[in-house]
This record gives C-alpha cells, sequence and structure tokens, in this order.
C-alpha cells in the first residue's frame, strides 16, 4: 500500500469544499498525559519480549544475560549514559559484560529502569544500593538511603554507619554517625555493639562534641572496656584515645585514684602526660581561659541547660507569658518546659531525697506547704535563683496590682511546687541568688516596694527557714543586674527615682560590707548582666529618666575585670534592646534572650557571645516573643546520685540483643560546675 502526499495535496487546493471548509475553533492541540505511561509501558512489554533490542548485558561470568535497549538504559542511568556516548568500546559493541555486580541484583535494577518499580527489604537493600551507586541510579540511592535511615536501630547502626562510609554515601553517613551520637551510651553499654567499633569508629566519636552522654568519666571507662576486650590488639590504641577524651574535665580525686592504679596508663609517656595536662587544669585552671582547648570545653550534651522564665509579651496582658523555656545548647532548641506549670500540685518531698549542707543539717526547699495552682509565674519583676540545679526559686515580683513578698520553689526534676517563707519586704525589680562555698543562703538584693527604690538587702536561711537584713547598698536599685565572683556579689546599673545608674558594687558576705567598684561606661537600667570566667559583662539597657521614657536603649556591652577594676566595651549586640535576659552556659560562651527594641517590639531572638573571639552569633529563637524574662544557667546535676547506677550499667556483660529497647534515652546531666553563676532580672 503507498501513500501519495503530493496527490493528496492537490486534490485539496482543487476540491471547492475544503476551500470553503470553516471550524468554529480554529486549532486545536493534542496533549495527551498518559503518553508516557502509554510509551513506557509499549517499551516494557518489549524488553519483556526481548523486542528490538540493541545491547546485551551479561554478568556472572556470562552465565546470565540481559537483553535491553541503550536509549532507555542511558535515560535513567548516568553510568550507562556515560558508556554508550563515550568513545569507549563499549559504545559500539553489543555484548558488555558487567562482572562488578550479582547478576541477579543486576536484573532488579533493570527491571527497575523500565518499570520504576522496586522492593527494598533487608535481605536486599546493601547489594542494591551498593549496585545502584555503582550504576549512579540517584532515585534509588535516595530511596535505599532513606529506607536504612528511617529503619536505623541499636545493633544495626554500626554496619549502616560502615557501609555508608564504604560506599561514600554523605547523607547517609551524616544521619547514622548523629544515630551513634545521639544512643552512645545504649550502644556503649552493649559489649557486643562496643566490641564492633575500630579505634578510629570510637576516635571519631570521643572526638565530637555532640556525643551525647551523662558523663566524661562515662567515656573514660568506656575506653578501658574496650581496651580490655581485645588488649593484645588495642593497647597501642591507649594515647590515641585518651586524647579525645576530656580528661581536665573529670574530677581530680577520679584522676588521681587513675593514675594510681591503672597500669595501662604507666606504659606510655604519652598517657602520662595527658593526665598531668588535667591535674594542672584544676590546680590552675586560669591557665586555660584565654586559651582553651578542646579537652577544656565541655561536651553540649554535659554542660547543663537555660531556663528563661516570665516575662512579657505581645500581648501585654499583666503578668504572661506564666510558662518556661528550656534551651538544649546540643539540638540549639528552645523547648516549653510544660505549658500548665503554673497548674501542678505540688507534693512534699520524702526526707530521704533531702538536701545538706556540710554539716549534714537537712536544707530541703520542699519541706514548706505544699499547695495547688500556686500561681508562682503570674508575676512580673521578680527575681530567680537555682540550688543544686534541682530547685528553682521564684522571689518577689509584682502580679500587676500589687508588689508580692512570696517565694515558690519549682522541683525541676519532680515538676512540683512548694511555698517558701516571704521575704520581709515586698519587692518588685529585684535581683535573686544563692551565694557561699556550699550555697544555702539565698540574697535579695535592691527593687522597689510598690512606693520606693530600696536599697536594702535580705537573706533567707534555707536550714532556719528565716529572712533576716544584711548590709544595705550604698545606692537604691531598681531594674540592677546582678553576677557572683569568688563568693562575691556585685550589683550592676538599674536605676533609681531619678535616673539610671553606672554605679557597680560589691557585697562580701563574710564581713557584711558593700563597696563601690569602678563605673561603668554608660548609665543601664533594666541591664543584662552576667559572669563568665572571672569577668562581668553588662549588656543593653537603657538610660531613660523619670521624666522621659524610651530615650535611649543600646545594643552596646562592657566588661568588668574584678582584679584591676575596670570597664572595657565589647562588641555590640545584633540590635539595641533593653529588658534583655542573660546567662553563661558552662565556662564558654554568654547568651542574651528576648527584650524590647526601639521600636518597644517584643523580640525573640537569642544571641551567643564567644568572649573569646568577642564575637556574637545568633541562635535559635525563643518559642515566645518577650522582655523583661529571667534567664537563668542551670548546671548539670552532680553526679554522685547517677555515677553509682552508671558504675552498674556498664558491669552488665554480654547483654542479649533481644532485650535492647529500641527507645531513645534521654541524656543526664553530669557535674560539670563553674566558678560563676549569676542571676539577671529585668
Amino acid at each position: 500500500m503507498s501513500y501519495n502526499n503530493e496527490s493528496f495535496q492537490e486534490n485539496i487546493r482543487n476540491d471547492s469544499f475544503f476551500n470553503s471548509f470553516k471550524l468554529n475553533q480554529p486549532n486545536s492541540k493534542i496533549n495527551t498525559s498518559s503518553h508516557y505511561n502509554f510509551a513506557f509501558k509499549k517499551i516494557e512489554s518489549m524488553f519483556e519480549d526481548g523486542k528490538l533490542c540493541d545491547v546485551r548485558l551479561l554478568c556472572n561470568n556470562g552465565t546470565l544475560e540481559i537483553r535491553a535497549h541503550r536509549v532507555v538504559l542511558s535515560s535513567i542511568s548516568d553510568y550507562f549514559y556515560a558508556m554508550f556516548t563515550s568513545n569507549l568500546a563499549e559504545s559500539y559493541k553489543t555484548d558488555i559484560e558487567i562482572n562488578d555486580i550479582d547478576g541477579e541484583t543486576l536484573k532488579i535494577l533493570i527491571d527497575y529502569i523500565y518499570t520504576g518499580k522496586i522492593d527494598l527489604n533487608d535481605t536486599n537493600i546493601f547489594s542494591i544500593l551498593n549496585a545502584a551507586n555503582f550504576l549512579q541510579l540517584e532515585n534509588v540511592v535516595k530511596h535505599g538511603c532513606d529506607f536504612l535511615s528511617n529503619n536505623l536501630n541499636i545493633s544495626n547502626c554500626v554496619s549502616i554507619y560502615r557501609f555508608s562510609d564504604q560506599e561514600s554515601l554523605t547523607y547517609l553517613k551524616s544521619i547514622s554517625f548523629k544515630y551513634l551520637l545521639d544512643n552512645f551510651e545504649k550502644l556503649a553499654s552493649n559489649n557486643e555493639l562496643l566490641n564492633e567499633l575500630d579505634e578510629s569508629e570510637l576516635a571519631d566519636l570521643f572526638d565530637d562534641e555532640y556525643l551525647n552522654i551523662s558523663t566524661e568519666e562515662f567515656v573514660y571507662e568506656i575506653l578501658f572496656r574496650w581496651v580490655d576486650m581485645n588488649k593484645e590488639k588495642r593497647i597501642n590504641s591507649i594515647s590515641k584515645l585518651l586524647a579525645k577524651v576530656k580528661l581536665p574535665l573529670l574530677k581530680a580525686s577520679f584522676l588521681t585514684k587513675e593514675i594510681e592504679t591503672n597500669q595501662l596508663l604507666s606504659n606510655e609517656c604519652k598517657c602520662q602526660s595527658l593526665m598531668l595536662e588535667a591535674l594542672i587544669y584544676h590546680l590552675m585552671p586560669e591557665k586555660f581561659t584565654s586559651s582553651p582547648i578542646p579537652r577544656t570545653t565541655p561536651r553540649k550534651s554535659t554542660v547543663g541547660y537555660l531556663l528563661c522564665v516570665g516575662g512579657i509579651d505581645n500581648s501585654r496582658s499583666t503578668p504572661t507569658p506564666s510558662f518556661i523555656e528550656k534551651y538544649d545548647c546540643r539540638l540549639d532548641k528552645w523547648i516549653s518546659f510544660n505549658s500548665n506549670i503554673n497548674h501542678i500540685t505540688s507534693t512534699q518531698s520524702n526526707t530521704s531525697n533531702s538536701s545538706t549542707n556540710s554539716n549534714g543539717n537537712n536544707i530541703n526547699p520542699n519541706s514548706g506547704t505544699t499547695h495547688t495552682n500556686t500561681n508562682a509565674l503570674k508575676r512580673l519583676q521578680f527575681g530567680v535563683a537555682v540550688l543544686n540545679s534541682e530547685f528553682l526559686y521564684i522571689v518577689g515580683g509584682r502580679d500587676g496590682l500589687k508588689t508580692l513578698n512570696t517565694v515558690d520553689c519549682f522541683n525541676i526534676v519532680k515538676e512540683t511546687w512548694t511555698s517558701s517563707t516571704p521575704m520581709i519586704t515586698h519587692r518588685h525589680g529585684l535581683q535573686s541568688t544563692f551565694l557561699g562555698n556550699q550555697p544555702s543562703i539565698l540574697y535579695a538584693v535592691g527593687g522597689h516596694d510598690g512606693w520606693s527604690f530600696l536599697s536594702t538587702v535580705e537573706r533567707f536561711d534555707l536550714e532556719s527557714k528565716t529572712w533576716s537584713y544584711v548590709a544595705s547598698m550604698g545606692n537604691a536599685r531598681s531594674t540592677l543586674g546582678i553576677a557572683v565572683i569568688s563568693n562575691i556579689l556585685y550589683a550592676v546599673g538599674g536605676r533609681d527615682a531619678n535616673v539610671c545608674l553606672n554605679s557597680v558594687e560589691q557585697f562580701n558576705p563574710m564581713t557584711n560590707r558593700w563597696t563601690v567598684c569602678a563605673s561603668m561606661y554608660k548609665r543601664r537600667g533594666a541591664v543584662a548582666v552576667t559572669a563568665l570566667n572571672g569577668f562581668i559583662y553588662a549588656i543593653g539597657g537603657h538610660e531613660n529618666t523619670s521624666t522621659l521614657a524610651n530615650s535611649n536603649r543600646y545594643d552596646c556591652g562592657e566588661r568588668y575585670d574584678p582584679k584591676n577594676d575596670q570597664w572595657t566595651m565589647i562588641t555590640n549586640i545584633m540590635r539595641a534592646r533593653e529588658a534583655i535576659s542573660a546567662s553563661n552556659l558552662g565556662t564558654n560562651y554568654i547568651y542574651i534572650a528576648g527584650g524590647f527594641d526601639l521600636n518597644s517590639h517584643f523580640r525573640n531572638e537569642c544571641e551567643r557571645f564567644d568572649p573569646i573571639k568577642n564575637e556574637w552569633t545568633k541562635i535559635q529563637s525563643l518559642n515566645t516573643p518577650r522582655a523583661g524574662a529571667c534567664l537563668i544557667y542551670v548546671p548539670p546535676i552532680s553526679d554522685h546520685r547517677y555515677f553509682s547506677n552508671y558504675k552498674q550499667r556498664i558491669s552488665i556483660k554480654d547483654r542479649n540483643d533481644k532485650n535492647l529497647d529500641e527507645k531513645e534515652k534521654n541524656p543526664v546531666s553530669n557535674d560539670q560546675t563553674t566558678e560563676d553563676n549569676s542571676i539577671v532580672k529585668d
């Protein structure tokens, strides 16, 4: 049958019917959505029947043959595209040998190229992912990596991490390594899994600041337990791995005992040098302050956390917000501690859980009156202080109508409230802190009683449950900042009845005397103050007068050196603000949160200051914009309560994999304390 196009066109030109032919719609386009599906169905059918195939893939040493179409293989696989479009011999050969991939796996992947379908399971995932990576089948690689990452657990995480490393699968390697970091305590508590790790893998884990552990002692003990499992081969790895342990952060008593009793340490000079460095840190910590080394920098899981308490938000309701946000620096995330924290029913603690002072006397703050619906956070301009990393004190403030003298204690661990003895004086705009080498004395400093600005200071003895006055400050101060260094209390800035203040005073509890210090460069009311590594930092604030509000808000900060009685300016924060909250977090950084900006807008942004670099860095913002909040550092809970449990954990031998708990375990804080712990309230 023949078709004559010229004859057909001539007939159209001469036919009057065609010349007068008209349509209501002058043109139309064909766009069939199912075209590609229809075409690939035909191609798939030809593949199955072996029709029009122009290449044979020979695998398993020629025992398996797969017929296919070059153009189809090249359209999905970059490997085949490069092979068939280059000057390689395979570009014109009909038979192509592929011996790097198992025949059955290759058949599955060629079927996928034609159908877009593949079944992944625990028996084929590694072989398919290996082959797909080789053939550059990006979609299969992506789905395979997602499949493995979604099925990570304690028993397979090491195998998946190794596979991803061998295959250079960057995304899967990152996810699996993070899983190892997050679940290291659970992994290391199982001898079989711990023994599976090699030296380089253990070194990488020890070297990472995001390693999720409860205590640094745990890392030390795990190192030597791993060595003991194969001492003959692993003894030469001790010095390399020991250099990854933060030895200076271990207790001096622990280090001394290990030097005396651990024979493995005495066999190598490098190990002795590392232990000596750790002891020097305890004797002369100031040597490492200006030039810290990785071994003196706590891991993010062991440094403690921040609490942002109270303040006022965009609703301008008085008072609000009535909840606490917790900052986890390992996750760089703020978490609402408990949205209904002010409605928790209090319960009295058992005496077995009581805190004691150096004389063995009970200083349990939960021995007071218990109550329900405390509304402890339904107040503004209060003071906060933390005792033993467990008890958060809310002191004074105002509830929107009146100034308060009430004191409430929140048990952070049990999430229960307890009322304590009220202060002698009603105060808002005050600051509070615990002071002493064995802190059991709570101080309330300055503020306003609803009628006048206060210079008075009172202290609360947790043993006798009584408040008493101490020496008054030289200047009345409200919205001041305070900091503690070497058991000396510093009162910084604030305002009196007339102006904002730049004056600074220090209080020695041993002599019950206040002494005037060098003044700041700026007058600062509602100033954020904290201490870090022997220095005091004053940040932001305002210089309003009694008659002119919102006149000048600061983006500058300054640092006080008590040894030289001298202030110096530091790098500006990102935005001028007052009523910022500030705190240190361990021994490395200062954090600020919230505040009012120049337009009286409430801010939720947070920044971190590196004193070595003199540099501010933006971090995760608060969930709720707020000003006048209290930002307070909660150090790790003393490890005396957890170390015995930890010893029991690591002594467990040959745990059955079937008994492994698949749930992730929450980190428990350790005993990394700092010399400075100040509380700031704007």
